[in-house]
């Protein structure tokens, strides 16, 4: 009992709010060198990668802003930077390593907060005192704040902001507009003409009269300081017609509450609700602190990009476009899954953003010939078909689209939700139907698909047969379409059962190893396949052949292998009991991807797309799931930072 007392009270230590080293990652200005990695914030929205300075003044030093409802052609797109600051004094330019060792950039995830304060020796024997702070709240999604502070001069100071289009150059038709302290863009996309309005507004004392130069990109204010020092406080919104019906309107009227109501509210609503987030949040902790901090940024990094809107949740959240932003199943799956436990009200957007586009799913699957609703495996934010010719038979998708409405109607009990969900999980049950043929053996089968092993048409350039997740997935998606069903006084099709009793499944050879498909004979494999059977479908197998496959498996991950791998394998070594195996196997493997002091995840160890969302979410369901035995279906007692830190400050 002493024990676990000892272990409780060194978590409210550590998770408690006062706990600044625990809570904040700092950099010192000769730290930020050429290896630096740009982190980001965000509101689940709007997010930021920012560079050493955070209000960014080397062109192409960080990432552009990125959203989650501005689009074009199906993809997502970034628009002009809004935090591209420029400052000089003296003559001299605030640039990384320009007397700039003095300064210290933090990021503060208690708030998603990003500061760059200290003293900036920008000549010998001359310095200022200097504090820029970027804020992108949680309690205003379309809206983002900067702030700029400067003290002790003794020259001039220049200072330069604006919406600077350099990053999207070509890709907007644009057209700014300034009238007193506002500026706007007003933006038309190239293929389908969407609109996108983007809108400044600032307030500054001590400094002058500010002076404007536009052109076909950009938009730039010029002011100079009046004293000793000056302050500038920049809003910032962006909205669009994917969310808003006049995107001009929407923009100008959220300008006016932010300016109406000031910097310090809005700091202070965003503390809040951060602070709402976080009481639910997983208090992990480890012998090793650099484990304890690396969950606590891995869910400050997924909550960055989380948001109750049901808009496509790209792998890349708000840190980037890549994929152009489509909701692919890692977020069905691998986010969905990890966050229901934590945030459930996170979690629903992600469902219904797919019941959004339920029509288009059932048109895609009648045009190729099936019943039901065929999710694409990418999607254009409509839901019509964007992918390449090589994934269009990555059907397993559905299977985690499906079980994600299934799930989350169970989770929170919630029969209304279940009853709007219905017609999707039905319409998906009905397309896997309609989708396979039964053969001469008798057995129902799913032919020339393509898993969540994609080496087979990436390498292969083919697809396969009877896909041992896929199959068993569907037999998933037909039973819990037919508890469904008889919950809600449905009639169930019995197709569901007589295919599900009949869909055959690869059997293990003598040496105790499930071939992933029909036919597989050894090769290499992009990601954990087989292995998804066991977790989270819940295949049953023996403790021995599990781990049996689980190794063969791991051998076979080739170079470009995602992250995800090791924390399903990680998550069944904990459920067949070995906890302590699993915890060393997903901290060992989860290492190889992660990069920098802020722990961001990237896609593989021989690329650098990060950061990659659905890592994390592979992370936090190992220990939700593997290490406190959660389930889908109710969560089970684990450690909360509201929990652990009740007497947070």
């Amino acid at each position: 009992m002493a024990r676990i007392i000892q272990e409780a009270d060194t978590r409210v230590k550590i998770f408690d709010y006062n706990n600044d080293d625990f809570w904040t990652v700092r950099l010192r200005g000769d730290e930020w060198g050429e290896s630096y990695i740009p982190p980001y914030t965000g509101n689940g929205a709007i997010g930021v990668r920012f560079g050493p300075l955070v209000a960014s003044v080397v062109p192409g030093d960080a990432p552009g802003t990125v959203t989650r409802y501005t689009f074009d052609g199906g993809e997502q797109r970034y628009v002009p930077d809004w935090n591209r600051i420029g400052l000089t004094v003296g003559g001299v330019s605030l640039v990384p390593g320009n007397g700039t060792e003095g300064l210290t950039q933090t990021l503060d995830m208690r708030t998603g907060e990003a500061f760059l304060e200290g003293d900036w020796v920008y000549k010998e024997g001359r310095s200022v005192q200097l504090r820029i702070r970027m804020i992108i709240p949680r309690s205003y999604e379309y809206a983002s704040i900067l702030t700029v502070e400067v003290e002790g001069l003794s020259e001039v100071a220049k200072v330069t902001f604006g919406l600077d289009g350099s990053n999207v150059t070509g890709i907007y038709a644009a057209e700014y507009r300034r009238s007193g302290n506002r500026l706007s863009g007003d933006y038309r996309t190239p293929n389908d003409g969407n609109r996108i309005v983007q809108a400044l507004a600032w307030e500054m004392e001590d400094l002058s009269p500010v002076g404007y130069e536009t052109d076909s990109e950009s938009a730039q204010l010029t002011a100079f300081s009046q004293g000793d020092q000056f302050s500038l406080r920049i809003y910032h919104t962006v909205r669009s017609d994917y969310e808003t019906e006049d995107p001009a309107i929407g923009a100008a009227q959220l300008l006016n509450e932010l300016t109406g109501i000031g910097v310090a509210t809005i700091m202070k609503s965003n503390r809040e609700e951060w602070r709402r987030l976080w009481s639910s949040g997983l208090a992990f902790t480890d012998d090793d602190p650099n484990r304890t901090k690396l969950v606590l940024a891995a869910q400050f990094h997924l909550l960055c990009s989380l948001s109750e809107q049901p808009f496509p949740f790209g792998t890349l959240g708000v840190a980037g476009n890549g994929w152009g932003g489509s909701q692919l199943w890692d977020a069905d799956l691998w986010v969905f899954r990890a966050i229901l436990p934590l945030w459930p009200h996170l979690a629903k957007p992600i469902v219904e953003y797919r019941l959004s586009t339920l029509e288009n799913a059932r048109i895609h699957a009648a045009d190729n010939g099936y019943r039901g609703a065929w999710y694409p495996w990418a999607a254009k934010p409509d839901g019509t078909p964007n992918y390449r010719p090589e994934y269009r038979e990555e059907i397993h998708n559905n299977v985690w689209i499906a079980l994600s409405a299934w799930e989350y109607a169970n989770f929170t009990d919630d029969k209304d939700f279940l009853v709007k969900a219905w017609p999707m999980i039905r319409d998906i049950a009905d397309f896997f139907v309609s989708r396979g043929e039964w053969g001469d053996d008798g057995d129902f089968h799913l032919c020339n698909v393509l898993g969540p092993n994609e080496a087979v048409a990436e390498f292969g350039h083919r697809f396969c047969d009877d896909n041992h997740t896929t199959n068993f997935g569907a037999t998933k998606v037909w039973q819990a379409a037919d508890e469904c069903a008889r919950r809600l006084g449905k009639v169930p099709n019995p197709e569901w059962n007589e295919s599900a009793e009949r869909i055959y499944l690869t059997n293990a050879g003598l040496d105790g190893i499930v071939p992933e498909y029909t036919g597989y004979a050894g090769e290499g494999i992009k990601q954990a396949d087989f292995i998804l059977s066991l977790y989270p479908l819940g295949l049953e197998m023996g403790k021995r052949e599990a781990f049996a496959n689980i190794s063969y498996y791991h051998d076979k991950i080739m170079a470009y292998g995602p992250l995800m791998n090791a924390q399903i394998e990680s998550c069944l070594f904990m459920l067949y009991g070995d906890k302590e195996l699993g915890l060393e196997h997903l901290f060992r493997e989860f290492g190889k991807y992660v990069r920098g002091p802020h722990f961001i995840p990237f896609e593989g160890r021989t690329n650098n797309v990060a950061y990659l969302l659905t890592g994390i979410g592979g992370l936090l369901q190992a220990l939700l799931y593997g290490y406190y035995g959660n389930s889908a279906k109710h969560a089970k007692d684990f450690p909360t930072i509201g929990k652990e830190g009740e007497n947070n400050g």
